[in-house]
């Protein structure tokens, strides 16, 4: 009873081709900017009446083929062009996975390190390292501050100088217990340890080393629960509602992203060979980085999907570093590299690059000397 059309965009009442053509490479210019397929997808769908089909069920790849890209580098060494660092964190039962990325001013994304923080400082009745477990002991995240927050890399030109890292983000999700303990570290980093946690320190269990500062060089980041949210937006979650339970009073900034948008960006930039955007490996990374790549497909209704449960922490991390180059901190699109802001100029005049054999860390707060006279008249 029924006479169905499939009527395509060129015959809509209020289409044209001039209207088609500029929407369609409008799209295609955002995709290319941002790796963002939204924008095609609705011109596609709806302008032109054809189903869209995404660029990574149209061009699926494997391992190899990232690897054959890899170009030789010095291990875990800063190379020449690199303008700053940012490094990212994937919480794990039982370790952090860390990866840290030197960003261009090309805007390539250089991977320089990638590495495992799987022991504490705590200790069994044998004093062996136990593995740390960031559910179960907060004190465990205090290692992130040491090891990722303050390390430093060494610049390439063999002048003994090193980089320190811009920007360190971390998910905050993940077994029961991770999410408190992050909001707790980052009450840590921001206020330093309190007395009665330097009383009650065990020497014999580990100390841990802070410094003034930390918690603005540190984001937690977290899923957001659609697809259509943005990439990145900044939220203070509050704990006082009765659905809640991971102890934050609304005073802790948690910037939820976009995983399926910022993986497609990622996925995108998978594709690019030319400098301008793409990401660089360096030849010494293990192949199961470059398997970690492509175990997640694209679901055209669930979004991005690791459908056996594979390892994927360098897919992951990789999105994490997108989502950093996005946030107010950093604004990569919005940096004139003719004029950058110190942290991210020229390695002779950057504000994170010193030489550590004549100065100290660059922005490293000081403690101020006691006042003896001070002190002396307090006591009398």
């Amino acid at each position: 009873d029924i006479a169905g059309f499939w009527l395509k965009g060129v015959a809509a009442a209020f289409s044209n081709w001039k209207g088609l053509v500029f929407n369609y490479l409008n799209a295609e210019a955002e995709y290319e900017r941002t790796g963002a397929e939204e924008a095609l997808k609705s011109t596609v769908n709806v302008d032109q009446g054809e189903p869209y089909l995404p660029k990574s069920l149209a061009n699926e790849r494997v391992p190899e083929e990232i690897k054959a890209r890899a170009v030789e580098r010095r291990e875990r060494m800063v190379p020449n062009g690199i303008r700053f660092l940012i490094a990212c964190i994937d919480v794990q039962k039982n370790r952090f996975v860390v990866q840290v990325h030197g960003i261009d001013d090309m805007l390539d994304i250089h991977v320089i390190d990638r590495f495992e923080i799987k022991k504490s400082k705590r200790v069994d009745e044998d004093g062996d390292q136990l593995w740390v477990n960031p559910g179960a002991h907060p004190e465990d995240w205090k290692l992130v501050a040491e090891e990722v927050i303050q390390k430093t890399y060494p610049l390439e030109d063999d002048t003994d100088r090193h980089m320190g890292i811009k920007l360190t983000v971390c998910d905050s999700g993940g077994k029961a217990g991770v999410t408190a303990n992050a909001y707790g570290f980052v009450r840590w980093l921001r206020n330093g340890p309190t007395e009665a946690e330097e009383a009650e320190t065990d020497p014999e269990q580990g100390t841990y080393r802070w410094e003034q500062g930390m918690n603005a060089r540190f984001a937690l980041l977290k899923g957001a629960s659609t697809m259509t949210a943005p990439r990145v937006a900044v939220s203070y979650p509050d704990s006082q509602r009765k659905d809640r339970d991971a102890g934050a009073r609304g005073e802790i900034p948690v910037w939820m992203i976009n995983t399926n948008t910022l993986k497609d960006m990622v996925d995108h930039r998978l594709d690019r060979k030319e400098a301008g955007g793409r990401f660089v490996f360096p030849k010494w990374l293990p192949d199961t980085f470059y398997i970690e790549l492509t175990v997640e497909v694209k679901d055209a209704k669930k979004g991005w999907q690791n459908p056996r449960g594979y390892r994927n922490e360098s897919w992951d991390l990789l999105a994490y570093c997108m989502a950093a180059t996005l946030m107010p901190s950093i604004s990569l699109d919005h940096i004139d590299f003719a004029e950058p802001p110190g942290w991210a100029a020229e390695w002779d005049s950057n504000d994170l690059v010193f030489n550590p054999s004549t100065s100290s860390a660059p922005f490293k707060a000081k403690k101020k000397r006691p006042d003896l006279a001070k002190l002396a008249s307090d006591l009398a």
